[in-house]
């Protein structure tokens, strides 16, 4: 596989400033008497949204848009009545939410989403160009990095440091239905990276490059297409949650 996601996201990092985020307040929309997806968490994560508060990602320290669009919108959730609707056009493109978070010390950290990919996502020709990332974490500000990319040839996870990375197997992602995703690090004892899908078997990697602490993590979800992708592709995620811990 060809190695132009280091620059994405090592560019994704510095574009970001170490601004901290807060996390969402209680959805107005819910259903009386049911409390919205992140306040229902308990204990509360470090950062998550749910979209459903407000339609103007204000919980989000930036969003990027490239050849692509980025919106709240009403309709197919899995916490109604909201989702982020991320769409790219052929090309390179990319449509991503940001958060920075201030945390330090980290040796454990997980990335949990809801995500539907529509079919055309996958219409690549090959394994390079049929894959879109779907989810982010930067950290250190920008020394070190793991983002999760789709196709329908399966899925890899890219881990890298500020000098070198590798693309390690993942959990395959399906396209024309929500599934919920979920990436894990873990730095005590072997270091490594866990993917599930919809709580499915894991699919655990060896990592090469990670730091002794996961510090100041930014977190990005929507779509990027590093390599050129062939078609349009229009993903909805819902329920975002990262966590982590000593």
């Amino acid at each position: 596989m060809r190695s132009s996601a280091p620059l994405i996201l090592l560019a994704l990092a510095a574009g970001c400033g170490g601004v901290t985020t807060t996390t969402t307040d209680l959805d107005a929309g819910s259903d009386a008497g049911t409390l919205p997806f992140c306040a229902s968490l308990d204990p509360a994560p470090l950062f998550c949204a749910d979209f459903d508060d407000s339609t103007d990602l204000a919980a989000w320290t930036s969003t990027t848009v490239t050849n692509g669009t980025l919106t709240v919108e009403p309709g197919d959730s899995t916490s109604p009545p909201h989702a982020l609707r991320a769409s790219i056009e052929p090309g390179m493109a990319n449509a991503h939410a940001t958060a920075a978070l201030s945390t330090t010390g980290l040796t454990h950290a997980r990335l949990s989403l809801a995500i539907r990919l529509e079919t055309a996502c996958f219409e690549g020709t090959n394994l390079n160009d049929g894959l879109v990332g779907v989810g982010t974490l930067v950290f250190g500000g920008g020394a070190y990095a793991l983002a999760l990319f789709a196709g329908s040839e399966g899925a890899v996870v890219y881990e890298g440091s500020s000098t070198d990375g590798q693309y390690l197997p993942a959990a395959s992602v399906p396209s024309g239905a929500f599934v919920r995703v979920e990436v894990e690090v873990e730095l005590r004892g072997d270091k490594t990276v866990t993917t599930r899908v919809d709580g499915g078997d894991p699919v655990v990697s060896p990592l090469a490059f990670a730091p002794e602490t996961l510090d100041t993590p930014l977190i990005a979800v929507g779509l990027d297409a590093a390599i050129a992708h062939p078609t349009a592709c229009v993903a909805l995620l819902d329920d975002v949650v990262f966590d982590g811990g000593n």
